[in-house]
């Protein structure tokens, strides 16, 4: 059972490779299993929830990736439409401001104060992911 759970091919008699099998101590499932709970409640960013319980982002992730791969695609980064990679969460946070900066010819600043955003954030944002609303907005200007 356990061979099939961990995926190594068994035959009885046979010695089985245990050398390919990433070994884990049981208290590690159990010193994320609170995050983890945390994070499926959804509202808060990996490293948000990382922080609260004293957890390194990075190393909360590559548990994630690896142990909670449902949930790890579900958090992560997507792929634009132009192939940009983004966090869902900063997408959702630009979205109208992005819509508004690509159909008029209102300024950057004044978007940004709409929404309650830095304009230097969003600026960069629209810089990282978006360039070519950038350049469209230069030709019609």
């Amino acid at each position: 059972m356990v061979c099939g759970r961990k995926g190594i091919p068994y035959e009885e008699g046979k010695p089985v490779d245990w050398s390919s099998v990433r070994r884990y101590n049981p208290a590690t499932a159990a010193k994320y299993a609170d995050a983890i709970a945390r994070l499926k409640e959804g509202g808060l960013t990996t490293a948000k929830v990382a922080a609260e319980f004293g957890l390194h982002p990075d190393c909360f992730r590559q548990y994630l990736k690896e142990h909670e791969p449902e949930l790890h695609a579900r958090l992560g980064m997507k792929t634009t439409e132009n192939g940009k990679m983004v966090s869902p969460q900063s997408m959702e946070k630009y979205k109208e401001a992005i819509h508004l900066y690509e159909t008029t010819s209102e300024s950057l600043k004044s978007i940004a104060r709409r929404f309650g955003l830095n304009d230097c954030s969003l600026g960069q944002f629209i810089k990282r992911h978006f360039p070519e609303l950038i350049e469209r907005r230069k030709l019609r200007e």
